[in-house]
Formats: structure tokens, sequence, C-alpha cells
């Protein structure tokens, strides 16, 4: 059963055909028309394996958002600057395992929560919502409303963004930490201009007018915060665990080969959780950018009708954005990254009419 389908009441899941890539060479294994497959029976007085659950009394988040912003003209053009805020309460959290062994040593199974009733059973999801958000932000904003054929639009993101999950050695820890999508700087601009020529033609078709505009976009935002976790748990609770900070983690010239100081991390004692356990998502990736680009002629034909022809390049430097790099202590890889986000260089050529 998948956690996405559990989110407001019937809680259900969905089934669908799986492809295989391998021996079937891509086609579908089963078909609708085969029919739904025959259930396997499970003795309801003798679980195991694992299975998923849904908190007695779940809740539907609440969500209240709010801002603030001043605006004022000057010569033509608006700039304002505000606070916008989103406190989110009752928030849905697919806790991993709440039949967590204490932490400490011990063979883990005879040790889970629930292993008087449940002996079998290794694993139980539970959906809750007893968790919260909180977003604030200041947002500057300038714009040059069209004039001389110029219209710009720019904005500037501060934000914050924090949530509350329990840890994942034990499910009655709460932890506040930066929330996965926790962006703190964005910068972004558009900008159009039309080119202050054209071409004026008489034929079969009438007066046609053709002119140029040109479109850009740039963006520059920090990386997303990531998290540092023992290769292999150690606090024995059958669930994952973070490691002691140790030292300054920051390098002043990180790269792909060594984002961060991998000395500053120390896995703790076998069986403790560590005096010093490094706080989840404290750390951010790297920083992305990038540049469209796109060139628009409008050609007016008779009445309404216009000809747009579109050239658009996406990430037009080529430039490079790298993923987060690998968190976990104890593999070959910690500290690096491997991978980019994005998309390299892109061109598309299209013709459009309009009537």
């Amino acid at each position: 059963m998948t956690q996405s389908f559990l989110k407001n009441p019937p809680f259900i899941s969905s089934y669908a055909p799986p492809t295989s890539n391998g021996a079937s060479g891509g086609t579908p294994t089963l078909r609708l028309s085969d029919g739904l497959p025959t259930p396997v029976a499970t003795d309801a007085n003798n679980l195991s394996g694992s299975f998923i659950a849904v908190q007695q009394d779940f809740k539907s988040t609440k969500v209240q958002q709010f801002n603030a912003i001043v605006e004022k003209e000057l010569a033509g053009n608006v700039v304002s600057a505000g606070y916008v805020g989103g406190r989110y309460t009752n928030l849905a959290v697919a806790i991993n395992n709440i039949d967590l062994a204490p932490v400490g040593p011990g063979t883990i199974q005879p040790r889970r929560a629930y292993f008087t009733q449940l002996p079998n059973v290794t694993s139980i999801g539970l959906f809750a919502s007893d968790f919260e958000q909180d977003y604030d932000a200041l947002q500057l904003v300038f714009q040059r409303r069209p004039r001389n054929g110029w219209t710009i639009n720019s904005n500037y993101t501060l934000a914050h963004n924090t949530q509350t999950a329990p840890a994942p050695w034990d499910v009655n820890v709460i932890e506040r930490y930066d929330a996965d999508n926790d962006l703190r700087h964005r910068f972004a601009v558009t900008a159009n201009y039309e080119l202050p020529f054209g071409r004026s033609l008489t034929g079969a078709m009438g007066q046609v007018f053709a002119h140029w505009q040109v479109n850009t976009l740039a963006a520059w935002q920090t990386g997303l915060p990531f998290n540092i976790t023992n290769a292999a748990s150690r606090t024995n609770s059958g669930g994952a665990d973070r490691p002691n900070l140790v030292g300054d983690p920051n390098l002043a010239n990180p790269t792909a080969a060594a984002w961060f100081n991998t000395a500053a991390f120390e896995a703790q004692p076998v069986n403790t959780i560590g005096a010093a356990v490094v706080r989840r998502n404290f750390l951010h990736g790297p920083h992305q950018r990038r540049l469209d680009l796109s060139l628009f002629k409008d050609v007016t034909m008779t009445g309404a009708t216009r000809l747009q022809l579109r050239i658009e390049v996406y990430n037009v430097l080529n430039a490079v954005n790298f993923a987060n790099p690998a968190g976990a202590l104890g593999n070959a890889a910690f500290g690096t990254i491997s991978n980019t986000v994005g998309t390299p260089r892109q061109m598309q050529f299209a013709a459009k009419l309009l009537f």
C-alpha cells in the first residue's frame, strides 16, 4: 500500500499492472483483462512482516497564511517589500516505523515496542497528523511597467522553512529541523524587449507587419538542505541514526569531490544515540542557476490573425547544477557529489498561428 493515498479519508490504495524492463522486453506482464490477483491470505491473529497504519484521530492539516506588503510607484515603476508567512498545524507525516526497539544492546526483535502483541512484525508505518511547519519570508520586488519596449519583473526572497517530525531512532523524540524544501535565498528576473524595428509589406493578403520580441529568464538560488546519517545504524533500534558532530563541517572552497569537511563527523559508540548528534538537514547543497532566452517574431496577417515564430533556448550557458552530496558516514562516496539536476542546454523552434 502506498502512503501517498492516505492523506484524506477514505484511506485507499491503488493497483496498476507492473511493467518489466527485463525478460518481458518492456511489455506489460499483467493486464486488467486478466483480473485482479488473488489476495495472499494473512492470519489476522498472527501478523508478520510489515504493514502501514493510520492514526485513529487523524486530522486534516490546518493552514494559516498571511502577508503584509508595502508598494510604491517610482517614475512609472513599482517597488514593493513585504513579509509572507505561513503556519501549518496537524501536518501529516509518514512515520517510517513506530515498532522500533529502544536504543541499547540486545537482539532487536524481542525489544520492539509491539513485540508482545505482534511478535513477528518488524515494521509498522504510521501516517500521523501531530506535526507542524513554519514559513517566514522577506520578499522584495521591482517591476518596470511597459515603456520604450521594455518590461522587467525581478524579485528576491529571503526565507526560512522549518518543520517537526520524529527522530528516526525513537518516534517519541520530536525534532524541529530545516524542511527538505527550505530555500534560503532566491533571485529571479524576467525581461521582455520589443526590438524597435519591424518590416511593413503589402501583398495579396494586405498589409503585413512583423516585429521581434526578446524574452529572458535568469534565476539563482541557494541549495537545498541534506541530511547526514550513519551508513550503518549504531543505535540498535531498528531505525536509522546520525553521527556526532565533532568539528566545523564547512570548507572554504567546497568542490564536487569534497563538498564538506568529512572529518567533522564521527560515528557514536554502538548502542547509543551520541552525545553531540548532528541536527537533521543542517547543511545545504550547491546553489542552482539558469538562464533562458527566447526570441519571438509576430507577423500580423489579416485582422486578428497572427503568425508567431519562436526560438527558445533553455539553460543558454549550459550551466551544470550539482545535486546534493552523499551524506552517509561510512560510505566511500561520503561528502562527494556524483549527480546533477536539471537539464543541459535545450533548443526548440516553433511556429504558432493565432486567430
